[in-house]
């Protein structure tokens, strides 16, 4: 309470919104069939959010008594999101982008369709051709969707097959009665015979990293892919990739892993330490962009003492940064406080705890955990929780959606 306390004192005299707006939904209250398929959900999370404010989602759940995810779309100005439906309702199990219309992209390129009849709002997954396409963001200018194309390429030198990903502009047609993307640009990715590119964030611009993957690769651990790899950035999609520099720590140089970019080319994500580099635990937040000399890299200033466990994942055009504090375990923003620096706050920060506490029941207090994504007018999407600070493993999860003004 005292570090809260504190801490609103302090974003007072930084010039953060004062006047923010907060939208809580709660899993366990969402409908107990679709179809006629008894659910239950007990969690879920904001994954992405357009520039009108409606949420992309996911609850976690049981459907028919097995454990479930189902993707939701969560319209500005509604209280309650809908449930994706149909035969495939399961079928999206991480919404990755949303665009202008409310449509939701999943990895293999399955789309939810939102559509509307007799007043009625429906959420449909619906698997689009090709299915090699790995949604990854939507170019909210002119609703054409960017994604990472995924093919199989065999080394020459020992014949052992990769998996290889490179950037691409796609163009959605068709409806939720079938659905294909076409092609408009983009390039190869790889720098190399054997360099693949995992593109961990696209828009205009796209930001990843270069890497060998081995197509039996399980996704953990350390073995021949060489993992980490090296971060990169494609300025237009025209072009190939342009190699991040590590950036400079106490510890010595890091590896970095990008997870968003702006239309300005502004870059942010995390450092990695190898071999476990999947975990935030020991991670610094970043922030790149491109100077006189060619792209520069600096780490983001911490909101405490503390300076591991941050990790950047999204960035507006207004240069808010949003990510995860403490390992994962808490959300919060960097603002610009001068033409290349930043200042960190967390999410609970902005509220008085008073306001916190009253939108859970019992002593439980809210606590934002996770943000996702942000938008151009300052709205942030992802998850929280009532917690209750003598018995945590009760906690009570919520989808937000926040607007800073």
């Amino acid at each position: 309470m005292k570090r809260s306390l504190l801490l609103l004192l302090t974003l007072a005299s930084r010039g953060y919104c004062s006047n923010p707006v907060l939208e809580l939904f709660d899993p366990a209250k969402a409908p107990s069939m679709i179809g006629n398929v008894a659910v239950k959900f007990v969690s879920g999370v904001g994954t992405a959010i357009n520039v009108n404010g409606d949420v992309a989602g996911i609850l976690n759940g049981t459907c028919g008594g097995t454990a479930c995810d189902v993707a939701i779309y969560w319209e500005n100005g509604n209280s309650t999101p809908v449930l994706a439906s149909g035969t495939e309702f399961q079928g999206c199990t991480r919404p990755n982008a949303i665009d202008n219309l409310g449509n939701i992209y999943c990895e293999d390129l399955r789309v939810g369709f939102v559509t509307r009849s007799g007043g009625v709002t429906s959420l449909t997954p619906t698997q689009c051709e090709p299915n090699f396409v790995s949604a990854r963001s939507v170019s909210v200018d002119d609703g054409v969707l960017t994604a990472q194309i995924i093919r199989t390429k065999v080394r020459k030198t020992d014949r052992k097959e990769f998996l290889y990903y490179h950037p691409a502009r796609l163009k959605l047609q068709g409806d939720v009665n079938g659905c294909s993307m076409v092609r408009t640009d983009g390039i190869p990715a790889s720098q190399g015979e054997v360099t693949s590119t995992w593109v961990a964030s696209l828009g205009r611009r796209a930001v990843g990293w270069t890497l060998d993957i081995p197509a039996d690769y399980d996704g953990h651990g350390s073995d021949e892919s060489d993992l980490p790899g090296m971060a990169a950035v494609w300025p237009d999609l025209k072009q190939g990739p342009v190699l991040l520099p590590p950036v400079s720590t106490t510890d010595g140089p890091r590896t970095l892993s990008p997870r968003g970019v702006n239309d300005a080319g502004l870059i942010v994500g995390r450092t990695m330490v190898w071999p476990n580099w999947w975990q935030i635990e020991t991670a610094r937040a970043f922030v790149a962009w491109k100077g006189d000399e060619g792209y520069e890299t600096h780490l983001l200033l911490p909101v405490d003492a503390d300076d591991e466990g941050y990790a950047a994942v999204a960035v507006n055009n207004a240069g808010i940064i949003v990510g995860a504090f403490h390992g994962g375990g808490a959300a919060g923003f960097w603002e610009k406080s001068g033409k290349t620096t930043w200042k960190a706050a967390y999410l609970d920060a902005l509220f008085d705890p008073k306001y916190l506490k009253a939108q859970c029941p019992g002593n439980k207090v809210l606590h934002f955990v996770e943000a996702h994504a942000i938008n151009e007018k300052g709205r942030i999407a992802g998850r929280a929780a009532c917690f209750d600070p003598n018995n945590k493993e009760t906690a009570e999860f919520r989808i937000f959606r926040l607007t800073l003004q």
